[in-house]
This record gives C-alpha cells, sequence and structure tokens, in this order.
C-alpha cells in the first residue's frame, strides 16, 4: 500500500511497476529509460516526467493518469478495465496509442476516458481490440419447409461496426452492412430441402471478428394434394374414355397410372398441370368393372392416390346407373403434420380451382371426350374401308 513518490530514475534498459492497491500512488518521479512498463491498477499516476524511447501502461481498475509530461518516441496505453481516466497530460513529440481490449468498450468509454490531454508534434492512434458479441436463436433446427421459419440474430457491444456475412455450406449466401442491437432474420425455407450448416460471421473495421454456426435440417412434411378425382364411368364395349387429374406440391416428383393391378405409364408431373389418361384407346378390355388409379410422389417419397372405376357393358347401359364421369375438385388425401400455414394456403388453392372448374371443368372434358371418341372412330372407319 506504499507509495513511489520524488523518485529520479536512469535506467538504461526497463522500469517495472506494479503497484496492486488503491492506496498506492506514483507521483512526482522522473523516468529515464529506454522502455518503461508500468501496470496502473486502482492508483494514481500523477505529475510525473517520462522521458523514454518506448511506454507501455496498462490501465486496470479505475486509475488517474493526470498531470504528466510525456517524452517519448511511443506511448501505449491498454485498457483493460472501463472508467480509466487520462486527463490533463502532455505529449511531445509522441506517437500515442491507446488500444481498448475490455469487453465493456463504448463508444462512450472512447470519448470518455481520454480528456483534456495537450499533444504536441504528437499523434494519437485509438485501437479497438474487442471482438463483437453475437447471439443466434434459430426458430427450429429440424425444419418444415411448408412453413415460414428463421433464423433469429442479433449483434451487440461493438464500437465499429461494419459488415456481416452469412455462409450456406461454406459458400456464401447472404452479407450488408452491421447493425446493432436489432433483431435480424435470415429465412431458412429458401433453403430447400437437405442438411445445411449456417456461419453467421460478423466484422468490426478493426478486422475484429465473431462467427457462431447452427445445423439445420429441412424436410417436406406435407403429401401432394389432390384436386382432381372421384371418376365413375359407364360406357360400352369398346369406347375409350378421357381422365386427368391435378395435383400441387411444392416439390413433385414422379406419378404413376395403374390399369388394374397393371403399371401403364409413369413420368414427371408439375404441381397445378392436368395429366391426362386415355382409358381404353385400343377398344380391347372386357365387360365388367376397371380400376385406374393414379399416384402422385414427391420428392420425399410421400404420396396421394386417386381411383376412377369405368363399368364396361356388352350390351344397353342400365338406366339405374349415373356416368359420374366429372373431376369433383377439392377432394383430397388430407397429409399429416401440416400446419395451419399450409393448410390455409391448400385450401385457398382448392376454393380458386373450385370456382374455376365449376363454369369450366365439365365443359372442358366432353370437349375431351368428344375428341377422343372421334379420333377413336376415325380410326377404326379407316381400318375398315383399308380391308
Amino acid at each position: 500500500n506504499g507509495d513511489f513518490i520524488n523518485n529520479t530514475l536512469y535506467n538504461n534498459y526497463t522500469t517495472i511497476l506494479y503497484p496492486e492497491y488503491a492506496t498506492s500512488a506514483i507521483s512526482n518521479n522522473t523516468f529515464n529509460s529506454v522502455f518503461m512498463n508500468i501496470n496502473i491498477k486502482w492508483d494514481a499516476f500523477i505529475n510525473n516526467i517520462i522521458n523514454v524511447s518506448s511506454a507501455h501502461i496498462y490501465v486496470d481498475y479505475n486509475p488517474k493518469i493526470t498531470n504528466n509530461t510525456f517524452y517519448a518516441n511511443d506511448i501505449h496505453f491498454d485498457y483493460f478495465r472501463p472508467n480509466g481516466e487520462i486527463y490533463y497530460n502532455e505529449f511531445i513529440n509522441c506517437s500515442v496509442t491507446i488500444e481498448y481490449i475490455y469487453s465493456e468498450f463504448t463508444e462512450t468509454a472512447e470519448n470518455d476516458e481520454f480528456l483534456f490531454n495537450i499533444l504536441t508534434n504528437s499523434t494519437l492512434v485509438i485501437i479497438d481490440s474487442v471482438d463483437p458479441t453475437i447471439s443466434i436463436v434459430p426458430d427450429c433446427l429440424v425444419c418444415d419447409t411448408n412453413s415460414e421459419q428463421l433464423l433469429i440474430w442479433k449483434a451487440s457491444v461493438e464500437v465499429n461496426p461494419d459488415i456481416y456475412r452469412i455462409y450456406v455450406n461454406s459458400v456464401l449466401n447472404e452479407s450488408g452492412p452491421l447493425i446493432l442491437d436489432t433483431d435480424n432474420y435470415f429465412n431458412l425455407d429458401n433453403l430447400g430441402l437437405g442438411t445445411f450448416n449456417v456461419t453467421l460471421v460478423i466484422y468490426d473495421t478493426f478486422g475484429n471478428y465473431a462467427n457462431e454456426t447452427v445445423f439445420i435440417e429441412n424436410y417436406d412434411g406435407l403429401a401432394p394434394v389432390l384436386y382432381s378425382s372421384n371418376y365413375e364411368v359407364n360406357v360400352k364395349i369398346g369406347i375409350s374414355s378421357l381422365f386427368y387429374w391435378t395435383a400441387k406440391d411444392i416439390y413433385p416428383d414422379d406419378y404413376e397410372i395403374w390399369l388394374d393391378d397393371e403399371l401403364l405409364v409413369s413420368g414427371n408431373w408439375t404441381s397445378g398441370k392436368y395429366v391426362p389418361y386415355v382409358f381404353n384407346e385400343d377398344g380391347l378390355l372386357m365387360e365388367g368393372t376397371h380400376n385406374v388409379t393414379i399416384i402422385f410422389y414427391d420428392t420425399s417419397g410421400q404420396s396421394v392416390s386417386d381411383t376412377a372405376f369405368v363399368n364396361i357393358y356388352s350390351g344397353a347401359i342400365p338406366t339405374d346407373t349415373t356416368d359420374t364421369n366429372i373431376p369433383t375438385t377439392g377432394s383430397t388425401s388430407e397429409p399429416g403434420n401440416t400446419t395451419d400455414k399450409s393448410t390455409t394456403e391448400k385450401d385457398s388453392e382448392n376454393s380458386s380451382l373450385k370456382s374455376d372448374s365449376s363454369t369450366t371443368g365439365s365443359l372442358w372434358l366432353i370437349v375431351f371426350d368428344l375428341i377422343i371418341l372421334y379420333i377413336v372412330y376415325r380410326k377404326r372407319v379407316l381400318a375398315i374401308i383399308d380391308r
């Protein structure tokens, strides 16, 4: 707890002082050293003359550094904690550097801790060596892409913000200016399906940075939704019929069409586009009831199916049967694990399709059937003429 007062030091190498407690004072001394290294902790450093080629002063626990005269080529202050005071000093022919190291460094500290000093033929450099801080809160780590999922992040404790960068699987995906203490959002739905590592890096203008990485798995939680279904057709033997179906999904993949237990055709389908099929095109199916089944798959392997029944008669079609070869829109196999948002969107699409098909669906189907019938019978007439 002693003081170091009224001393004159001549040293060709180093002066090292480590006073520890608040009662200590280093005052009214003259330092003539090639290099001076002083840790100032709680105490006062007052009315000293520092005539050295280089001085490194560690500022810790609220010290007062006042009314000193520095003659030095290089003066370096390291701030380890806030609220130190470097006031009313004179720097002559000095290169003064103040480096802020503590995590509580703020713009107020930068502006308030070096005041009322005189710089004669001297320069002052402020260095921010404090890394920024970042917090990340993802909506999910395993995410259903059919509902909006966000990565929420915030940067703080930074005086000199610069930019941010977001990498997805090590590839730059997004960047921009860094804004402090504000919630920022990164949309995870746009990544598509699969597993991703998302890394956020923030920088300040001094090159300090912080980064965080989260691992995200995106999946498709909804099966395709069927919008045209429930056919039942009664025809005479040798007659063809046209069927078509429509399904919707964010990630459509393949479809299959089966006649009874035989796979007839497969291919890719487009969400919202008709998939047509001409039943009994060659007219060779025998009398009886046949079923035509279509299965729509998405890229996750989820599916929805629909079966149409065709009754073929060799004689007259019974009068008590009803031909319902008209698609009834909106009859769907609802997928499990749906969210309110997805259900609402698909209901909206369903309603739109209902309104459209109620006025035009039946007419178009009749036109399609007539065209197919014309083609089939024309082929048969031409075949008879050739024979």
